[in-house]
């Protein structure tokens, strides 16, 4: 009885209210026995192990429904235990799920972006382990509501008090966010950089103040937004991206290039407070082309953001740059 009422609810939502997707919360917690609960509070299945086979079986009969009847809807999985094949079909041992909901994104990037220059340099992996995993999920990747309640703080409000430091980190934040592979889910109202938390019971940022600094990340969101509408910034799998050598290196550098719909996207982060003159990337024989550079005076930054067509490197060899602090520059390649 409980099966077919969640089934005929999940179902209720996209057929009767025309919803695009679910969301299934605590996936974890259907497919282990164990799963938060105490040692003896839990008895294994008939073989022994503490899979669920009840829970695994009423996953995929929910995803199988859902495609036959609904085969347009999106449907995305808050799973943490790295259960393998939840976006394969039912046919193929997988759960039949488009997506996997990575909490953990968030999480490592809210403890990277909080620390200082000494906390980031101790655990620089903070920032780095999801961008180029091997047998990676599709993945959201959610700045959601849930991230910006009970006392976690805004993007702003957990970066350096110092105001052009912050602003520069919430520049770097949102690019990292936004080029990160994977499908970016950004909560609404994170856009006009608020630093009080999202309250439901109140409008969205009422008393929010339009000042130069806003009006220059607005901007950079937008033309984030144009590359993304262009084919620059899809979302894409981290199973096909590539790390880049730079020269000299810098462990809180994070260079990678990865496919995108126009080509290839060469992504370039500097999580420190240096500047980077004269680094020396290894992206030999495409054109490169500038996207964006965070520190454009247009979005608020200084202008410092540079680069040579292969520098003092032989031709065709590399690519040279100045990378600003807490800054990002965006390429796009095509061979």
């Amino acid at each position: 009885m409980s099966k077919s009422f969640l089934l005929s609810s999940a179902l209720f939502w996209l057929e009767r209210y025309g919803f695009d997707g679910l969301r299934i919360d605590a996936v974890s917690s259907i497919l282990y026995r164990d799963y938060s609960r105490p040692t003896g509070r839990w008895r294994p299945n008939a073989w022994g192990g503490r899979e669920s086979i009840e829970g695994l079986g009423f996953l995929r009969r929910l995803t199988d429904d859902i495609r036959r009847r609904r085969p347009g809807a999106v449907l995305i999985a808050e799973e943490s235990s790295n259960w393998p094949g939840v976006n394969d079909p039912p046919l193929s041992g997988g759960l039949g799920f488009d997506m996997c909901w990575d909490c953990g994104w968030i999480h490592a990037a809210r403890k990277f972006f909080r620390s200082n220059e000494a906390g980031r340099r101790d655990d620089p992996g903070a920032w780095s382990t999801r961008i180029a995993r091997t047998g990676a999920q599709a993945i959201v990747l959610p700045l959601s509501h849930d991230e910006v309640v009970h006392r976690k703080g805004t993007p702003l409000a957990l970066l350096p008090a110092d105001p052009e430091r912050r602003w520069a980190n919430l520049r770097l934040f949102f690019t990292f966010f936004l080029t990160h592979p994977g499908c970016p889910l950004l909560f609404m109202g994170q856009e006009d950089a608020p630093t009080e938390e999202w309250d439901h019971r109140r409008p969205l940022f009422h008393s929010l103040p339009r000042d130069p600094e806003r009006r220059a990340f607005a901007r950079l969101l937008a033309r984030l937004g144009h590359l993304r509408r262009a084919g620059w910034l899809d979302g894409g799998s981290a199973e096909a991206a590539r790390w880049v050598a730079q020269n000299p290196y810098d462990r809180l550098v994070l260079a990678y290039e990865r496919p995108v719909r126009n080509g290839r996207l060469l992504v370039v982060h500097n999580g420190s407070q240096r500047m980077l003159r004269d680094l020396a990337l290894d992206v030999p024989g495409k054109t490169r082309r500038l996207l964006l550079s965070t520190d454009a005076r247009v979005f608020g930054g200084r202008g410092r953001g540079r680069y040579v067509r292969g520098g003092r490197m032989p031709p065709g060899s590399g690519l040279l740059i100045d990378l600003p602090p807490f800054s990002s520059l965006l390429f796009g390649l095509h061979r």
